[in-house]
């Protein structure tokens, strides 16, 4: 019996063995003519017997390469290609005797026939280096059916992509993604990434933005973002791409849009449409600023909110803000490329939103030996629209010059309702007052923005020059009726107001914006910047009671009605030395000339001059991916600032204005630092910016017996500073990818507090830490997990007010599961804990929702999905918040539990062309 265990062992102890180890293959990769040059960035790929690619690495700085994980047994191929030389071929045989192989000095020949190299289909690199560009081959990269480019991309060796679909490659932002070398896209990402199928893709090229080099000519290299370009494969010339859906629910829930794009080599056509009632984002943001034309063509703002709902230029498209909404919206955007090169994108939008907000807050104000408890609850809805018109014209008559033209319209109404009710009470809990508001208000916005400007590169390397002029014209109509009724317990008077506030708000700014490069020599150049305008802003309010006689506000109120224009000139002239020390160490030290000149106007009081100068100097150092910079600016008092007239829509809290603010006088020093790891696909980032604001801005506060507040801008010196850091370290090979993450933020504000008179500084900080990670199985599981940890708190000098803090955990956990075939399931739970109760006394916020997707039709084009919003039934939204002496709990409604189906369509038509036969999009 021994002897056959014996004879068992002998037989499976090579078969256990081999399960348990893996083989590698190393070497060093030199140059055959010259073996002091190593070869770095070169190919070296291993392929399985049926020619299907293993693994893959790029050889180190020193020409070093080793692939790990080889299976004992088995017969390789390895194909090691670099630019510039020839391809070598080897097969190698990783055995139980032999599995750790180690190739020593391999030495490559240069080719003298690049462009005639035959490469073997079968056999084309995964990735191959060529100079400044690092190009992918995608067909080493299996995806699913449905798989997009961005889901290409993320299989990438150094592709970052976070979950607003930003992409990094090496620790760098990508700025762009261009097709087939061109920008009818206008080079924005998330159209390309998001929107089109990975299955047309042949290469994807990586390289420096030249653009950016351009207008930043002096740029340090860490700083340069990247470019993506996909080559498509030969029968994608000419399509269309796109998606519709519609889905409903019980109580009358429903959701419906689409985006088609179609495109050809030189056109792009975006329509977009969608409506819902569920709060939702009708749209990603990257769709909207890239498949919606909005980046192309150029917005004003962008404002973003809980949940991942945002504003652009106003639009809401469903999820910013509070309360349940009703998001809908149209709009359509051309893009071409004429044959001398001008490109033309123009875009108009049409956005709506109906929005009902229920609020409850608890604020304690902590005072000397007391506090204030304001509780308040307020009902309202908010409808708003906007018209958006905007173009953006380029023309490069050759290589050297380049014209950019981008008008503007932007045309917004907006009405409110609301009904607030407020009670403050003392710290032994007695009511000390009440108010009842009741606020209806009309807006009226529009705005106008020309800009244009104007580059040029000249013979000689690195002498360039640059101008952009700017016009805006805004007009904010503003017609606000204002009843409220309060009620004063400790004299027991009451006090009614009915009001209409009229405030109309013009503004002009017209800016010019200049730069000059000449270089002195190899090392030194002399840039000049200029930058100035002239600005022209009224705001007029006039404030009207109502007349008993007729019931319509037509009484003028002097004492609350008010004129204020500021017209004036802002410049700055900036001289700076540019002193490339090294490949590695550039010195730019700078001095800056600026000149602000204010006339203030009133109606009703004496008007005044602010006239100033001031000569700052300021320095940048560079240092490989290490920078560090200081500079000094002026920057004057905001018109609402400065405007006499109190704001008294709300009679227990007033906001008074001061036409004596200084402009204030800003020190700043920044610090950055940014390094990726090749090797390791390790990306480390910092960054520290401390600032001085001498005759900073802050409101001072009085607060009297009553309990009504008013508060007072002035002028004093104000501190901050904020870092924070991260790091991410990406695991891949060909069936899963891991994804790790860590970082924390620190922010110091030295704000000093006065009330009643009573001064005091105060340092408040918020400190945060966050950690992740993302597991992507084979594209069957996807796994995140993400936890934070943010730590608020205002400290006081003074006893004469007490100190305040709070932390709130927050942990989030998502799954996707793609199994079995043709389905998708999805969950997402997300838990908030706050060391302070709620309004309603419960500490925990959780949040699941759920989902399932049936897959079907050709390509998965077809989608059907169940799923459930807020199981747990939160309905509600809740912060908690610290500023200056205050801590404030905020509660608003949400739109809670509900089940919906919703069918998409994803639209996919690749032909050579449309027309004749063809039936269009495939219909």
């Amino acid at each position: 019996m021994k002897k056959y265990l014996k004879m068992l062992f002998f037989i499976l102890c090579p078969i256990i063995t081999s399960a348990q180890l893996k083989g590698s293959i190393s070497g060093i990769l030199i140059d055959n003519y010259d073996h002091k040059n190593l070869i770095p960035y070169a190919t070296v790929s291993v392929y399985e017997k049926d020619s299907t690619l293993y693994s893959y690495k790029l050889s180190d700085t020193k020409g070093a390469f080793k692939i790990s994980g080889l299976k004992i047994g088995q017969l390789y191929k390895v194909v090691i290609t670099a630019f510039q030389y020839n391809t070598l071929r080897k097969e190698i045989n990783i055995s139980f005797n032999n599995f750790n192989v180690n190739l020593d000095s391999i030495f490559l020949g240069k080719s003298t026939n690049i462009l005639k190299e035959v490469i073997i289909k079968s056999e084309r690199p995964p990735i191959i280096v060529r100079n400044d560009t690092i190009e992918f081959n995608a067909e080493s990269f299996k995806t699913l059916p449905t798989a997009v480019v961005e889901d290409l991309l993320k299989k990438l060796n150094g592709i970052q992509i976070n979950r607003n679909g930003d992409i990094k490659f090496n620790g760098k932002a990508v700025s762009r993604i261009l097709v087939e070398g061109k920008e009818f896209f206008d080079g924005k990402i998330q159209i390309a990434s998001k929107n089109l199928p990975a299955n047309i893709v042949e290469k994807v090229q990586i390289t420096d933005d030249i653009e950016f080099k351009r207008v930043n000519p002096d740029a340090n290299i860490g700083t340069v973002p990247q470019v993506i370009n996909l080559t498509l494969k030969k029968n994608v010339k000419n399509g269309g791409f796109g998606r519709i859906y519609a889905g409903g629910a019980l109580k009358n829930y429903y959701e419906v849009g689409g985006i088609l794009n179609l495109f050809s080599d030189t056109s792009q056509v975006s329509i977009l449409g969608y409506k819902n009632n569920i709060s939702k984002t009708a749209f990603s943001l990257g769709e909207l600023q890239s498949a919606g034309g909005f980046d192309r063509s150029g917005y004003s703002s962008l404002s973003t909110g809980f949940g991942g709902g945002f504003l652009i230029d106003n639009i809401s498209f469903g999820g910013y803000g509070e309360g349940v909404q009703k998001p809908s919206g149209s709009g359509a955007n051309f893009n071409t490329v004429t044959k001398n090169g001008l490109k033309i994108n123009s875009k108009y939008f049409y956005g709506k939103n109906d929005v009902r907000i229920e609020q409850k807050s608890d604020e304690l104000q902590f005072l000397q030996n007391t506090y204030l408890n304001t509780q308040k609850t307020s009902v309202g809805s908010n409808k708003s629209e906007s018209h958006n018109i905007s173009a953006k014209i380029v023309y490069n008559p050759n290589s050297k010059k380049r014209y950019t033209f981008l008008p503007s319209l932007e045309i917004s109404p907006k009405k409110m309702n609301t009904i607030q009710n407020k009670d403050v009470f003392n710290e032994s809990g007695q009511l000390i007052n009440n108010s009842e508001l009741k606020n209806n208000r009309s807006i009226f916005n529009t705005a106008l923005k020309l800009s244009g400007d104007y580059s040029q590169d000249y013979i000689k390397k690195g002498r360039r020059f640059f101008t952009a002029v700017t016009a805006t014209f805004r007009d904010n109509k503003d017609e606000f009726i204002n009843k409220s009724n309060i009620l004063l317990k400790p004299s027991g008077t009451s006090q009614l107001t009915d009001q209409l506030r009229l405030t109309a708000i013009e503004n002009v700014e017209i800016g010019l914006r200049s730069s000059f490069s000449e270089p002195l020599s190899k090392k030194l150049k002399l840039n000049f910047n200029f930058d100035g305008g002239y600005f022209d802003k009224e705001n007029a309010l006039t404030t009207y009671y109502k007349n008993t006689n007729n019931q319509q506000h037509t009484l003028i109120v002097p004492d609350l009605s008010e004129t204020v224009v500021q017209k004036g000139f802002k410049s700055n002239t900036t001289s700076k030395l540019i002193w490339s020390v090294s490949d590695n160490l550039s010195i730019q030290p700078a001095l800056i000339y600026g000149t602000i000149k204010i006339n203030n106007q009133f109606t009703q009081r004496a008007g005044f001059e602010q006239k100033y100068n001031f000569l700052n100097p300021g320095l940048n150092i560079q240092y490989k991916n290490f920078s560090i910079q200081y500079e000094k600016t002026f920057s004057e008092p905001l018109a609402q600032y400065i405007q006499p007239i109190s704001n008294n829509t709300d009679p227990l809290f007033l906001q008074l204005g001061n036409p004596n603010l200084l402009p204030t006088r800003t020190h700043r020093l920044y610090v950055f630092f940014r390094k990726y790891n090749v090797e390791k696909s390790i990306n480390y980032n910092m960054y520290v910016n401390a600032s001085t604001d001498n005759d900073g801005v802050i409101m001072t506060r009085g607060v009297d017996a009553n309990g009504i507040q008013f508060t007072y801008p002035v002028n004093i010196q104000i501190q901050q500073v904020s870092h924070n850091s991260s790091l991410t370290k990406t695991i891949k090979n060909n069936s899963r990818q891991i994804t790790l993450n860590a970082g924390y933020n620190f922010n110091l504000f030295d704000t000093p507090l006065e009330i009643n008179g009573l001064k005091s500084n105060s340092l408040r900080y918020i400190v945060g830490t966050d950690i992740g990670i993302r597991i992507n199985l084979n594209d069957k599981i996807e796994l995140l997990e993400s936890y934070s940890i943010s730590f608020e708190s205002s400290n006081f000098k003074s006893a004469l007010y007490k100190n305040i803090n709070t932390y709130t955990h927050y942990n989030e956990l998502e799954m996707v599961a793609r199994w079995p075939k043709n389905f998708v399931f999805e969950t997402n739970l997300s838990l908030q804990y706050n060391n302070q109760n709620s309004i309603d006394n419960d500490k925990l916020i959780e949040i699941w929702n759920i989902s399932c997707t049936y897959l079907f039709m050709k390509n998965d084009r077809a989608q059907l999905k169940f799923s459930a919003n807020d199981l747990l039934q939160n309905n509600i939204r809740r912060y908690i918040s610290i500023a200056e002496n205050y801590r404030t709990k905020t509660q608003y409604n949400n739109i809670g539990r509900y089940g919906m189906v919703t069918l998409s369509y994803n639209i996919q038509n690749y032909k050579p062309k449309i027309g004749g036969k063809e039936r269009f999009l495939g219909f």
